[in-house]
């Protein structure tokens, strides 16, 4: 995995913009409505002690595409990366993610752009993000604000985030095997 940043030096210290505030059409016909104001709720939602706790064991995911809301669509479901944190300001949103070797190939071959699924109410004909769900890598995303991860550069910090390559894998492979328990355990409390 790598850190991926921001060229932009004003955020050299790992945080990619994902958006910016505005009003963004969506092929379902919805008007999303992303004010500083919002985004500001959306992170503190998203950082809740429930989605804290669930985060703290997976991260948040970065696909290729949406496959977890439009499976049919994206038939590839495997996890490129996690979002590690998210903030915002009022210059937008903003993550500090990291990528699986199959995520930066990928940005290598123009899917170089984030996009976000979010959990959301209707509100006054505007859809008004809530909580983010995951995030998919796409060459044209809908909102079309955020940084081009291919104009990114490395930067190895020393930080709680990162670690050598070794530990990240250990640390993936047990995600995924907490997924799999709660799958599990799931499937187990619905059977009774």
């Amino acid at each position: 995995m790598k850190r991926i940043v921001n060229s932009n030096e004003s955020y050299s210290d790992g945080w990619v913009r994902l958006m910016t505030p505005g009003e963004y059409p969506h092929p379902s016909g919805y008007l999303q409505k992303v004010t500083p104001d919002i985004l500001a709720a959306l992170v503190a939602e998203s950082k809740s002690l429930k989605s804290r706790i669930k985060k703290w064991i997976s991260g948040w995911p970065v696909y290729k595409g949406h496959p977890d809301v439009h499976p049919s669509i994206y038939r590839d479901n495997s996890e490129y990366g996690t979002i590690i944190d998210i903030m915002s300001n009022d210059n937008g949103l903003f993550c500090r993610l990291a990528l699986n070797t199959g995520g930066e190939s990928l940005v290598s071959s123009g899917i170089k752009y984030l996009s976000a699924v979010w959990f959301g109410t209707l509100e006054d004909g505007y859809f008004i993000p809530k909580r983010l769900l995951s995030v998919g890598l796409t060459p044209s995303p809908v909102i079309k604000t955020g940084e081009s991860l291919a104009n990114s550069r490395e930067v190895y910090l020393e930080s709680y985030y990162f670690r050598p390559r070794s530990t990240i894998n250990e640390l993936l492979q047990d995600v995924d095997n907490l997924k799999k328990k709660e799958m599990i355990i799931t499937k187990l409390l619905r059977e009774e």
